[in-house]
């Protein structure tokens, strides 16, 4: 089953949309960054991205102020380690599909079509605060 988060504006269209693959693919995610920035402490410093389930329920406007700020510090910590193991199939097969090139952690985290997750992530957030509504957890 697969995570998708998305904005829709106030008559009920999408305004933006990633589709991060599994549950299980986003929890990689949120690990890594707890385990490279937070050195471990789940939510200590990305309390946005990593204290939030990641089942159902939303990230408000506010949220995504939080969740830009916390995607900067995201950034800067994934590029400092190198990449890890892709963790799925789909993934070999959209790096492969894509010709993507994965140098540092940030380049092991990308959605299903090939885009950087923190980068799309970044869209979503900033779709949220200029349309003032929330993410979905879909």
């Amino acid at each position: 089953m697969g995570l998708y988060l998305c904005v829709f504006d106030a008559s009920g269209e999408e305004i933006e949309g990633v589709d991060v693959g599994s549950y299980e693919d986003f929890n990689v995610f949120r690990k890594a960054v707890a385990a490279t920035l937070e050195k471990g402490g789940m939510g200590e410093i990305c309390p946005v991205l990593n204290t939030h389930s990641d089942s159902d329920g939303e990230w408000t406007p506010e949220d995504a102020k939080g969740l830009l700020l916390e995607l900067d510090r995201i950034q800067e910590a994934l590029r400092q380690y190198p990449p890890v193991q892709l963790n799925s199939e789909w993934k070999r097969q959209v790096f492969q599909a894509e010709g993507l090139k994965r140098q540092t952690l940030l380049d092991s985290f990308f959605d299903i079509d090939g885009e950087l997750l923190v980068e799309r992530l970044r869209d979503l957030a900033k779709a949220s605060v200029a349309s003032n509504q929330p993410i979905l957890f879909q």
